[in-house]
């Protein structure tokens, strides 16, 4: 069940990825369809990592707390916000602007990534809103499903009281700033890969590439911001 889940979990990456590179040149020419494949290639890999937090919960040997450890709690409480429908679905970027009355005008963002890591890694960009995701912090536990111990270590591992301060920095409104979920993915994996290593044995070539690359690999250090500024329209 553990190797079925982690191959899951390595095939959403890379169908991610693929989603994320084609919308460079798709979304000029169809941005809902563009927009559709990233939100649902994220949706997958959300829906593949709940899928092995289910899997090492299968054997007695793994003693690992989920929503104790901020990197893979975070990604479990987007997870829940998505699965369950609450905090706008923790919309991405595409779909946000989308939503607006005129997404064939220009609109400015505030673009939230991490700095290089120790080995000068950097990661493909997997944007979703900050707003969705403060509100999601702010809902009560009964809607967010998580232990009320939970949400402070998530506000602390995104420095939430630090990008809070940032619309009124910048002059922008809090909707319009967003930030890459693809290193917060990358963090969760590699506190899960040192965990499942020895329970899964990978058949395909992504599920081997993923469970050498993310085993060491140094995290991306949430404390700390990348930010741009950009401007977008969609032609719809």
């Amino acid at each position: 069940m553990l190797t079925n889940a982690f191959e899951a979990y390595a095939q959403s990456l890379r169908i991610l990825l693929e989603a994320v590179l084609r919308s460079n040149a798709l979304v000029l020419v169809d941005p809902y369809e563009a927009s559709g494949n990233i939100e649902q290639g994220f949706t997958n890999l959300l829906n593949a990592f709940h899928s092995l937090y289910d899997g090492v919960r299968t054997i007695p040997a793994i003693n690992f707390d989920w929503y104790g450890t901020p990197e893979t709690a975070t990604i479990l409480a987007i997870r829940n916000a998505r699965h369950h429908n609450f905090a706008n679905n923790i919309r991405g970027l595409y779909a946000y602007h989308l939503q607006q009355e005129k997404p064939e005008d220009f609109a400015p963002y505030l673009i939230l990534d991490y700095p290089e890591t120790e080995d000068g890694g950097t990661t493909f960009q997997t944007l979703i809103s900050w707003c969705d995701i403060d509100t999601m912090l702010d809902l009560p536990v009964d809607v967010t499903r998580l232990r009320a111990s939970t949400t402070p270590i998530i506000k602390n591992y995104l420095s939430s009281d630090v990008i809070n301060t940032f619309p009124e920095r910048y002059d922008l409104s809090k909707e319009n700033v967003f930030l890459n979920a693809t290193p917060l993915v990358v963090n969760a994996s590699i506190k899960i890969i040192p965990i499942v290593k020895d329970y899964v044995r990978p058949r395909s070539l992504e599920a081997r590439h993923f469970i050498e690359h993310f085993d060491g690999l140094p995290p991306a250090n949430t404390q700390q911001h990348a930010i741009e500024q950009i401007s977008i329209f969609l032609p719809v």
